[in-house]
């Protein structure tokens, strides 16, 4: 599960990074990938036969709001940084999620974290550290960046790093729920969430809204669908099994987000 998560959150990436390229806003394409992944998830609730409503319990919903919204908020943050640093730069920090995992994990759940997770975990550290000062070198030399913008795109990368972290840990409260059920809510509030502060936006700055030719949608759709089943695998993935060690197999996206960015954007 967590393999298919790490090539279609990669895919996600890439198909935002094409899409803001020809003016699609941040805003926009959440709006658009909510929209499309409540329409996807509504027939394969239906197909397993699950109620969005009855199949909720009252003591979880406080929950599955604050997971969705801290899923709404990675996807905002980790795309906005897209826009200010590279792919690889923003994957690499996106993947440190797996050390808040474990030491929220530890905290929330209760969850004891083997040895040789702590020694993955400190190789997958000494690794993010070294790659991230080289992708930084290479990327200020070749672009000549400003400093404070590519520090900014760091920290909104580090926050989103963080809020998946907790939305991770959250799935594992909720493991009992069916994906589906949360999915409903995750995109519900993602929709909302996202076209009330984007519409006024729009309306305050006079700018159009949602107003895109044929291959933007495309690509917002497109986005949408890989979303889909990022967000799908990732919530099984994390409700089967421990927060660290789910986390620490997502590291296979850092790889796939670098031949992503050299092959595709140069």
């Amino acid at each position: 599960m967590i393999s298919i998560f790490a090539c279609t959150a990669t895919a996600v990436g890439v198909t935002f990074k094409m899409a803001s390229e020809t003016g699609v806003t941040v805003g926009e394409f959440a709006i658009v990938r909510s929209g499309t992944m409540f329409v996807l998830s509504q027939p394969v609730r239906l197909l397993f036969g699950k109620k969005a409503c009855d199949d909720l319990p009252r003591d979880k919903v406080p929950h599955v709001i604050l997971r969705s919204l801290f899923g709404v908020s990675t996807f905002v943050l980790g795309t906005w940084a897209l826009t200010i640093i590279p792919l690889s730069l923003q994957t690499i920090l996106f993947n440190l999620n797996p050390f808040w995992c474990s030491i929220l994990g530890y905290l929330i759940n209760g969850e004891k974290v083997a040895r040789l997770e702590y020694i993955c975990m400190a190789v997958a550290f000494l690794g993010v550290i070294g790659i991230c000062f080289g992708a930084d070198k290479t990327e200020t030399d070749a672009t000549s960046v400003a400093v404070g913008t590519t520090i900014l795109g760091i920290m909104v990368a580090f926050a989103s790093s963080w809020t998946l972290a907790s939305s991770n840990i959250l799935n594992r409260i909720i493991k009992d729920i069916h994906f589906t059920v949360v999915m409903t809510y995750h995109t519900m509030i993602g929709t909302t969430a996202t076209s009330i502060p984007t519409a006024l936006v729009c309306l305050l700055t006079h700018q159009t809204f949602l107003s895109y030719s044929s291959s933007q949608w495309g690509l917002m759709m497109l986005g949408g669908l890989f979303e889909f089943i990022t967000v799908a695998t990732n919530i099984v993935a994390f409700q089967s099994d421990n927060s660290a060690f789910v986390s620490l197999i997502g590291y296979i996206q850092v790889p796939l987000a670098f031949l992503a960015d050299y092959v595709i954007f140069g």
